[in-house]
């Protein structure tokens, strides 16, 4: 079904039941989303009052995100809403509350609950025309199967938009999966071909070879040892003797067994051809401006033989979380926080990351080193107490 859907005609007519299960199944398209998802996982989530200090641990916001439901705590909840995020270029968070009307209060008897919506299984109610969404003529709804959420709308819930909304339906967004799609179909054609060459690997097509035409005496008169009713010796080829003399043994029959041919045999690998197209090249070829088209760094999408280096693969690390996944996260909270009307400041912090550390170990080894040598060339009269401090400034040493 998958596959026949890649190769739709209309892939945006469709974005509302098909590309979470599309980015399950194309490995780029899930790699790609299971690794920015991973990370900002690894967040550690943080509160602010409005004069800077740490309220975390009484922070009722921060209590609901790390068990948003019944069944997820906050990693499991932020890996979900990215993947539904990234594969439909946008999702809801629905808030419900153990009294209706009760969503956005966060303390007292009333308990509210966080659920990501995969918009695979959204069933929409109602639609609405560009203008009539912005002046609120038509309320949008949906239903919502797995959590059995019926008319749910849509000023009821969080939305999310990753690059920019749908111009005929504002309320959603658009998947950047859409122009990959020949990408996509290209990489499942190339896959399914790789696949195809294995299991035609051992098969062998046996066919006459009319391009021959050796004698081989079949067709010559033998006599059979029997006689007709004047006493004439019957004749009969080679061929149909040996054919008769088969079937006699009980090996065919008339309609079918063992048959004798005039011509010559051939046979071919029924993967002839195949092995000179290097799909595993291709799948590279097709899978790069997927990795490319979310800013997955180079070093990180494992398409070249070579592996990068250690140190490259750390600053290509810190790029991807200060490029996507700290706006990301941003994007998050504050949703959250504008949802809630919350006064303290909401954050996922990643400093603590190893990659964080180990850079800024070698950040602090580099400026010490820098000051050691440039302050021995003051000390020696190489350069003034001017040139010094410009050189300190620009390396970060001193203010």
């Amino acid at each position: 079904m998958i596959f026949k859907a890649i190769f739709s005609t209309a892939w945006e007519s469709i974005n509302q039941n098909f590309y979470t299960r599309l980015a399950q199944t194309v490995e780029p398209i899930d790699g790609v989303i299971t690794f920015y998802a991973e990370i900002l996982s690894s967040g550690i989530l943080k509160s602010l009052d409005q004069k800077g200090n740490n309220v975390t641990e009484t922070d009722a916001l921060i209590a609901l995100l790390k068990n948003p439901n019944e069944n997820q705590n906050f990693q499991q909840f932020i890996k979900e809403w990215l993947y539904y995020h990234y594969s439909h270029g946008w999702n809801y968070i629905v808030p419900k509350s153990t009294s209706v009307g009760f969503e956005k209060r966060l303390d007292g008897s009333t308990k509210t609950s966080l659920y990501n919506c995969d918009p695979d299984l959204i069933q929409w109610n109602s639609e609405s025309t560009f203008w009539n969404f912005f002046t609120n003529k038509k309320e949008i709804s949906f239903n919502y199967e797995p959590y059995q959420f019926s008319g749910i709308k849509y000023t009821d819930v969080i939305p999310f938009i990753d690059v920019r909304q749908n111009s005929t339906k504002p309320y959603i967004g658009v998947s950047r999966l859409l122009s990959l799609e020949k990408h996509i179909q290209n990489y499942s054609l190339a896959l399914q071909g790789d696949e195809n060459l294995i299991k035609r690997s051992g098969s062998i097509l046996v066919s006459l070879d009319n391009a021959k035409n050796d004698d081989l005496g079949l067709d010559s008169t033998v006599f059979t040892g029997q006689y007709n009713s004047d006493g004439e010796p019957i004749s009969t080829t080679h061929k149909d003797l040996l054919e008769n003399q088969l079937r006699e043994t009980g090996i065919g029959t008339n309609s079918m067994g063992v048959m004798f041919s005039m011509l010559p045999l051939k046979s071919m690998p029924l993967s002839s051809g195949l092995e000179n197209i290097k799909f595993n090249e291709k799948l590279v070829e097709y899978a790069r401006p997927i990795y490319n088209k979310y800013n997955v760094p180079k070093e990180f999408q494992n398409l070249d033989k070579e592996t990068a280096k250690f140190a490259n693969r750390q600053m290509a690390l810190i790029e991807a979380i200060q490029n996507t996944i700290e706006p990301l996260a941003n994007s998050f909270c504050d949703k959250i926080s504008n949802y809630f009307n919350w006064e303290n400041k909401i954050t996922i912090d990643f400093s603590h990351l190893p990659v964080f550390s180990d850079n800024e170990q070698t950040k602090t080894t580099t400026q010490q080193a820098v000051y050691n040598l440039y302050f021995q060339m003051f000390t020696d009269g190489q350069i003034t107490q001017q040139e010094l401090t410009k050189i300190l400034k620009d390396n970060g040493i001193i203010m």
